[in-house]
């Protein structure tokens, strides 16, 4: 399993056009082969932080995400945002169970 989580500061808070961006880029993600988990959130401490967190079964899967063309219209609404910082993390994880 491949797992992405991302944190985004934006300079602003996201407005409304952001999040339903992000709200068609979940289902759409959602909706793909090889898509166990697709969310964003915007940080309860901070309404400028914008978190992603992604579960994909492979390397395939995740590639595939990528070459969307829902990925590439939500590339072009990130490109818009004023971001003043990024962390972008990939995890490859052998197991998971519930805690």
């Amino acid at each position: 399993m491949i797992v992405i989580t991302g944190k985004f500061v934006l300079a602003t808070p996201p407005s409304d056009a952001v999040r339903q961006a992000a709200d068609e880029m979940m289902k759409a993600s959602r909706a793909e082969a090889g898509c166990a988990h697709y969310a964003f959130a915007q940080d309860l401490g901070d309404p400028n932080v914008l978190w992603v967190t992604e579960e994909w079964t492979d390397e395939a899967a995740l590639g595939a995400h990528f070459q969307t063309p829902h990925m590439a219209a939500f590339q072009k609404v990130m490109a818009t945002l004023q971001i003043t910082a990024r962390s972008i993390k990939r995890y490859e994880v052998a197991s998971a169970q519930p805690l």
